[in-house]
């Protein structure tokens, strides 16, 4: 059996060698992580290609990296939780998953899973309240939790709690076999502007990995053979990928575009309106961003369409047994592949690609489509995915 971890490791840190060993420490199991490929939750391209996180993941001492479905990793929390726990589980030889949270308690998470999914009348209609006031589904609940119930005024300041508590309720909602284990977080939080000795958020690394004049600053941040891959490594050409998921906006009609995951409400046409008005990506979703949609639902949201996440091709996904590619795995660890292969298609080499159903091709071509625009801003060969397979070091 595994441990799981769901992570981007974006870059790795030294919170995440951290979380590593605990999770070895108190399971006293080997690691498995499910790691988001070259797109982050946020919308974003990851500082890393996923090959190289996976690789600085196993250094870290992870026993085997598998890929999270983009459909997933581009999704909102409470899909991004669901659909890892989803793949976790049907592994069948995951048997507890372990993550850093704010609070550091389960007790505290389980209890406010259990009123999320019992759904009180109170909380039901202190959600509609602030759903008809224009707010998104994750600040309304958040809201109408704080004001219902006796929760931690900072409880949801925490990206990790927020992650924490859907990967529980995702657990509970799946009725999976996968036992939750938390550990508190010991840097200052996703937002924090400082590090807490050698202990930085991962958004604070990549801040100062952004720029050659501050890069040397996480040398103590990070384990020392991160910060060589983030010198050497190709870096994402921002203004390219602007223009290419413009591009492909501008060249949509709305109708195409309410085709994809996620667009609703007429989105798509202020999306149309925006991208058409505007050269820069950034500038036109600062201008779609309302109450309801927040920065980045809708960095997600202008990523769909080039990467083809339609409602169709995530229904169709979401029906069918998952297909998920092993990144890397230690030579020493093949022996546990077999584990992992009773209860999904895992992708290890160009071969397994010939037997997928519909919604597991549908889930592959869209990983492969995120990372054939990822490949291009950092100047890799066309499909280079398929033919790197499976990486044993």
């Amino acid at each position: 059996m595994y441990c799981g971890i769901i992570c981007e490791f974006n870059p790795l840190t030294n919170g995440h060698i951290y979380l590593i060993k605990r999770a070895k420490e108190i399971t006293g199991l080997p690691v498995l992580c499910l790691m988001s490929g070259n797109f982050s939750q946020r919308g974003e391209p990851t500082i890393l290609d996923k090959y190289t996180r996976a690789k600085l993941a196993l250094q870290a001492g992870a026993d085997a990296v598998l890929e999270l479905p983009t459909i997933y990793a581009l999704s909102s929390a409470e899909k991004f939780a669901s659909g890892a726990i989803r793949v976790l589980s049907a592994l069948g030889c995951v048997s507890h998953i372990v993550f850093g949270s704010e609070c550091g308690s389960l007790e505290t998470l389980n209890s406010i899973a259990d009123i999320k999914l019992n759904e009180p009348q109170e909380l039901k209609e202190r959600l509609k309240q602030y759903l008809d006031d224009g707010y998104s589904y994750n600040i309304a609940i958040q809201q109408a939790l704080l004001e219902e119930y006796t929760i931690p005024s900072d409880f949801f300041d925490g990206a990790n709690n927020i992650l924490g508590l859907e990967y529980i309720t995702a657990i509970k909602k799946q009725n999976s076999i996968i036992t939750p284990l938390t550990i508190k977080r010991i840097d200052n939080g996703y937002n924090a502007n400082y590090p807490l000795g050698k202990f930085a958020s991962a958004s604070y690394v990549r801040k100062l990995s952004n720029s050659s004049e501050t890069i040397y600053q996480i040398e103590n941040l990070v384990p020392p053979y991160v910060l060589p891959e983030l010198i050497t490594n190709p870096k994402i050409d921002s203004r390219s990928f602007s223009a290419l998921v413009m591009n492909k906006i501008r060249n949509s009609t709305p109708e195409e575009l309410a085709t994809h995951a996620d667009y609703s409400e007429g989105i798509e046409y202020r999306i149309k309106e925006m991208c058409d008005k505007y050269s820069s990506l950034q500038i036109a979703s600062a201008s779609i961003e309302t109450k309801r949609y927040r920065k980045s639902r809708i960095n997600k949201l202008l990523l769909y369409p080039i990467l083809g996440i339609t409602k169709e091709a995530v229904s169709e996904i979401k029906q069918t047994t998952p297909a998920v590619k092993l990144l890397a795995i230690k030579s020493n660890k093949k022996h546990l592949i077999s584990q992992m292969s009773q209860g999904v298609n895992l992708i290890i080499r160009k071969e397994d690609l010939d037997n997928l159903n519909k919604g597991q091709s549908q889930s592959i071509n869209i990983d492969l489509a995120a990372s054939n625009l990822y490949n291009l801003l950092i100047g890799l060969p066309h499909n280079a995915d398929i033919t790197t397979g499976t990486m044993f070091i």
